[in-house]
C-alpha cells in the first residue's frame, strides 16, 4: 500500500437547505364569466399565490407559461354556478397553446349533467403534460347549454397550479 497523496483545500459547498420549487399557483380574485351556451372562456388569473420561476405574468393573465420545456404537473379547480338555463355538459378544460395559436385540450372533466339555476358544482382537473418552447397552459370553462359562472368566493375558489415534473 502506498503513501496517501497531499490533501487539497475543501471545495465550495452549496446550501443544502435551499430547494427550488419551480412552479406557480395562481388565483382569480373575482368571478369569471358568465359563459353562454356553446362557448368557452379562458380564466384570467389575478394574482400568484406563490411563484418562483416566472410562470405567470399579469400582462398575459390567462397564460401559465413554464420557463423551459419539460414535463409539468398542471391542475385547475373551480366552483361552477348555474346562472340560467339548465346548464349541461359543463367542462373544466386545461389547454396547451402554442405561439401560433394552435390549441390542444389536454384534459376535460365533464361536470354534473344538469346544473340548474343557482346550483353550484365543484370541479378539479389534474394532469401531466410535456410542453415545448413557446407553449403555455390555459384553463377554461365550457358550457354546451345554459349560462354558467366560475365562482371565486365559494369555499374552493378558482385556482390553478403548475410545477416541473422532469425532462
Amino acid at each position: 500500500m502506498g503513501i496517501p497523496g497531499p490533501r487539497g483545500p475543501q471545495g465550495i459547498q452549496g446550501d443544502p437547505g435551499v430547494l427550488e420549487r419551480d412552479g406557480v399557483r395562481v388565483k382569480a380574485a373575482t368571478d369569471r364569466g358568465p359563459t353562454t351556451a356553446n362557448t368557452s372562456f379562458p380564466i384570467s388569473w389575478s394574482t400568484a399565490r406563490w411563484e418562483d420561476s416566472e410562470f405567470w405574468d399579469a400582462a398575459n393573465p390567462t397564460r401559465i407559461k413554464p420557463p423551459r420545456p419539460g414535463l409539468y404537473k398542471v391542475g385547475f379547480q373551480c366552483a361552477i354556478l348555474g346562472v340560467s338555463g339548465p346548464a349541461t355538459d359543463i367542462q373544466a378544460v386545461i389547454r396547451r397553446v402554442s405561439a401560433d395559436n394552435v390549441t390542444k385540450a389536454i384534459i376535460a372533466l365533464q361536470s354534473t349533467p344538469t346544473l340548474a339555476n343557482g346550483k353550484t358544482y365543484w370541479t378539479n382537473v389534474n394532469t401531466e403534460e410535456q410542453i415545448g418552447v413557446d407553449e403555455w397552459f390555459e384553463c377554461a370553462i365550457y358550457s354546451l347549454v345554459g349560462t354558467v359562472t366560475a365562482k371565486a368566493a365559494d369555499n374552493y375558489g378558482i385556482e390553478a397550479w403548475c410545477s416541473f415534473a422532469g425532462d
